[in-house]
């Protein structure tokens, strides 16, 4: 069972960066004229979430493992981006834990040995 928890954003501005060049010159006076080009400068927001998943035995109904992660996306991330990273966290650390993968099939005791 997976369980949402708390979500949000953190957001944060990029300033601009300026370039100034010299767009007419003449030998006698140097640079007459010069212009400056803004480039940039926007705001962004990363979102963020917590989840919790709870694997329970199916015959007793008591849980048998636990656990929590918090996710978090670059500026282009959404929701779905969010899901799937939980998604893969949660899967690794069922591996990793040895619940779930080759290890997991060859101890379960509801395979043939």
């Amino acid at each position: 069972m997976i369980t949402p928890g708390s979500a949000g954003s953190s957001s944060g501005y990029v300033p601009p960066t300026y370039t100034t060049s010299c767009t007419a010159w003449n030998s006698y006076s140097g640079c007459t004229q010069v212009t400056t080009n803004q480039v940039g400068g926007y705001n962004y927001s990363k979102p963020w979430a917590k989840f919790s998943t709870q694997l329970y035995d199916a015959e007793s109904g008591a849980a048998v493992w636990i656990a929590t992660a918090t996710t978090g996306g670059n500026a282009f991330a959404n929701a779905t981006t969010l899901v799937r990273s939980m998604a893969d966290k949660t899967a690794q650390r069922l591996v990793d834990d040895g619940l779930f993968g080759p290890e997991a099939v060859r101890q379960s005791p509801f395979m043939p040995r």
